[in-house]
């Protein structure tokens, strides 16, 4: 089974959720969900909408909802925060540490304090990385103790520029310094995701613009 990540990131109004989802239960066949295990991060404005359509459509349990970022805090006065056991009621997944996050000043302490909210809030974490030195940082022990912790590999050279990485730049990370299974993002399409799948350490990947258009995403699904 691979991961499928749709990380809408600040896009869509409610009317194109609604759309998107319509587009998605429409195309989504019992073998892509065989093949795919299939997570939708929406803004935390959309996360009840997507919900309930979910819902609607009987995808519950079948399709997946994270977030896209989670509060290092657990709760409190804290202004414009969302706490991991607020989002538990509602989502499975949460994106910490992404390069867009990290661009804004966000650090690895909070990301590890956010890796640890969430999984003792029973939620799996998707913690993002683009390098030797950002992956070292993840020093959190709680990730271990997630059923279906993940991590993403994002290079920053292939973050929204049509530029992916290369079979041989995936490989290099894995071998120099993680070695561990990873999704990866980074200016996925339909033309380039069969080319990651020869690494048996790609478990899925990451799909940025190409998921804002329910046609694209699942022509992704189908072809994994």
């Amino acid at each position: 089974m691979k991961y499928l990540l749709a990380n809408w990131k600040q896009n869509m109004t409610i009317k194109e959720v609604r759309d998107w989802v319509d587009v998605f239960a429409s195309k989504l066949s019992p073998d892509s969900l065989t093949k795919n295990k299939i997570i939708i991060a929406p803004t935390f404005l959309h996360i009840f909408t997507l919900k309930n359509l979910l819902d609607e459509k009987g995808l519950t349990g079948k399709a997946f909802i994270s977030s896209q970022d989670v509060s290092s805090f657990e709760k409190g006065s804290h202004t414009g925060e969302v706490g991991a056991s607020q989002l538990s009621e509602v989502v499975q997944y949460s994106i910490i540490g992404h390069s867009e996050r990290r661009a804004l000043g966000e650090n690895f302490e909070m990301i590890n304090r956010k890796i640890d909210m969430a999984v003792n809030n029973g939620i799996n974490p998707i913690v993002c990385f683009s390098n030797k030195e950002e992956y070292s940082s993840i020093i959190s022990s709680n990730i271990s103790k997630s059923p279906d912790s993940l991590f993403l590999f994002e290079p920053l050279f292939a973050i929204g520029t049509g530029n992916p990485a290369t079979v041989e730049d995936l490989v290099s990370v894995h071998d120099d310094y993680a070695n561990i299974d990873m999704i990866y993002g980074g200016s996925v399409d339909k033309s380039n995701v069969l080319n990651y799948l020869s690494c048996s350490f790609v478990k899925g990947f990451g799909v940025g613009t190409a998921s804002l258009d329910p046609d694209s995403f699942m022509d992704i699904a189908n072809t994994l």
